[in-house]
């Protein structure tokens, strides 16, 4: 896994996205931000042969490391890229001192809902029309 860098980068997040988006999975297109010092937000590619298979976003809170995007190229793919793109960055959150992990899902992705139950996130509770998550890893 590796920083975004360039707007081939993008290009490539976007095309993961747009599948997601019309089959009603996320809310909104999210906005890539390559590094940001100033709200600490990174987002991270996973290639595959030099291709961009899957991606995550990723902002620093507190205390916590919270995932706002994690996508894999194929809407019908494999939860092993999603698994590999989850423990990548709860590796990021350790080595950066961070106790927990932070996300959402919304209610309808039931794949995503048990992807992170599988995973050991438990419900935290309810946001809009999202699950949220969480799970401590120091």
């Amino acid at each position: 896994m590796r920083l975004a860098t360039t707007k081939e980068d993008v290009k490539a997040i976007m095309n993961i996205v747009r599948p997601y988006y019309k089959a009603g999975l996320m809310g909104v297109y999210p906005s890539i931000v390559y590094y940001s010092a100033v709200d600490k937000r990174c987002t991270w590619v996973e290639e595959v042969a030099g291709v961009v298979e899957g991606f995550v976003m990723t902002r620093v809170m507190k205390r916590s490391l919270s995932l706002r995007v994690i996508q894999i190229a194929k809407i019908d793919g494999s939860s092993v890229r999603g698994s590999l793109l989850l423990s990548q960055a709860e590796q990021f959150a350790r080595q950066a001192g961070l106790r927990a992990m932070i996300l959402d899902a919304k209610k309808q992705n039931t794949r995503a809902l048990e992807f992170y139950k599988k995973q050991g996130y438990v419900e935290q509770g309810e946001k809009d029309d999202c699950v949220v998550f969480h799970k401590r890893i120091l």
